[in-house]
């Protein structure tokens, strides 16, 4: 069926905002390939390989050098880190190594493709969620500063980070939830229990988001409310069998409620996850708390039941909770609020309820001139310093961040603010440089 011109105008500003993230991705200077996410992609191959996800045929000087990102069970080598990614990068390294790339020489390569792929379905699944509620043209804008304004991009365009497919999967559980909740019919339960499970899979912590989805739904549409549940239920029940076999445990230890626990000062945990300038989302982020501002009655497209607030607030909110009373909250060599991008698809379903759609009045004219100067600054924070800025990723190694967590809250030398010269400052106030100066270029 041919399509009409307005589905060709939406259809266009989606490539538009896809092409400007990937730009952004491309001509970016700032990479974490080697963090966290360093091997993931070897586990997608050695299942290619080895029909594994066990690493035991690899160089023990590669294991080695991967560090804390492997452990041992039962005398074989794991990654540490979600399954999820590897297991759904697995067609791609298969590509790859069809024309004989190999991960252990060129996984950084392979993940900023992916990097890329991925964070183009993420802007036009925003711009699709958006239009649920709003005209193209602030759609299209409400898309464009969540994704260049957040951590979907200082974070997700960094690496192939266990967030990215998560949020997505996320996201998209959200966008069916919505749409089925505004029709007669529930026609997409066994999608979003697919979504709910592979966005635990990837993430953990992407669990918190079922009971809100999920009673969302309930709400409208009962019956597809528990299908979809039992669709969850059933694949993390396949999980669980697997986990059992393959570790001896009910759980792969990194899904393990105990590794969110212990934190010994979890106040201290949730006021940097807000307001720190180095983890703060409300740094960072500023317009997320300016764009309600702008809120009047909700307009008519924004029917939905009351329950909505369960996903845009109460989850966020329980997630803050969860990742403050996680012993390393801040999360390693990172910037900004890393920790907190799995629920921004939640923050977004707020900020397209308070998106100002009219400025009729003066009141609302001086509030959006303060979303804009707070959408400006969260795109400099998060586009221009967290994806150009080479000195921002050199702020956690000089001193080392993680044994020297006291300056997440050193307001002198803010990460968002990182220049050569203030670094250089730095380094001469708090301690010598390390050997990751020599490899930033200027």
């Amino acid at each position: 069926m041919p399509r009409t011109i307005g589905e060709k105008y939406e259809i266009a500003i989606a490539l538009m905002l896809s092409l400007l993230v990937a730009v952004a991705i491309v001509t970016s200077k700032v990479r974490y390939t080697g963090s966290d996410p360093r091997g993931s992609l070897v586990v997608a191959e050695s299942v290619l390989r080895n029909g594994t996800i066990k690493l035991d045929q690899y160089d023990a000087n590669y294991l080695k050098d991967l560090g804390t990102r492997i452990y041992q069970n039962a005398g074989h080598s794991y990654y540490l880190f979600p399954l999820g990614t590897s297991v759904l990068s697995i067609p791609a390294v298969a590509a790859a190594n069809a024309i004989g790339i190999e991960m252990v020489q060129s996984e950084h390569r392979v993940q900023m493709i992916l990097t890329i792929l991925t964070a183009m379905l993420m802007i036009a699944m925003l711009y699709r969620l958006a239009r649920q509620f709003l005209e193209p043209g602030n759609a299209a804008l409400a898309a464009g500063l969540f994704w260049f304004g957040t951590s979907l991009a200082s974070t997700g365009a960094t690496a192939l980070w266990s967030h990215n497919l998560a949020t997505l999967f996320g996201l998209i559980a959200l966008d069916l939830a919505i749409r089925d909740s505004k029709a007669e019919h529930s026609r997409s339960w066994a999608r979003i229990g697919l979504c709910l499970f592979l966005a635990y899979f990837c993430r953990p912590t992407l669990s918190l988001l079922s009971p809100f989805l999920l009673l969302f739904l309930f709400a409208r549409h009962r019956l597809a409310a528990v299908k979809a549940g039992l669709v969850l239920a059933a694949l993390l029940g396949g999980f669980v069998a697997f986990s059992q076999h393959e570790f001896g445990q009910v759980l792969p230890s990194y899904y393990l409620p105990s590794r969110v626990s212990g934190a010994s000062d979890v106040t201290t945990a949730l006021y940097g996850n807000l307001f720190s300038p180095a983890r703060g989302l409300l740094v960072f982020s500023p317009f997320l708390v300016a764009v309600w501002l702008c809120a009047r009655r909700a307009p008519e497209t924004f029917r939905l039941n009351p329950l909505w607030w369960g996903l845009g607030l109460a989850w966020p909110v329980l997630h803050l909770i969860v990742i403050s009373r996680f012993p390393h909250w801040w999360a390693g060599w990172s910037y900004g609020p890393r920790l907190l991008m799995d629920v921004l698809p939640g923050l977004f379903l707020l900020t397209l309820r308070a998106w100002p759609t009219a400025l009729d009045t003066r009141r609302l004219r001086i509030a959006a001139a303060v979303l804009a100067v707070t959408a400006v600054f969260s795109v400099f924070v998060h586009t221009c310093q967290g994806l150009y800025n080479g000195y921002s990723l050199l702020w956690n190694a000089e001193p080392p961040i993680d044994q020297n967590p006291q300056n997440l809250f050193d307001w002198k030398y803010p990460q968002f603010l990182h220049t050569r010269t203030r670094h250089q400052e730095r380094v001469r106030e708090y301690g010598p440089k390390s050997e990751v100066s020599s490899q930033l270029k200027d």
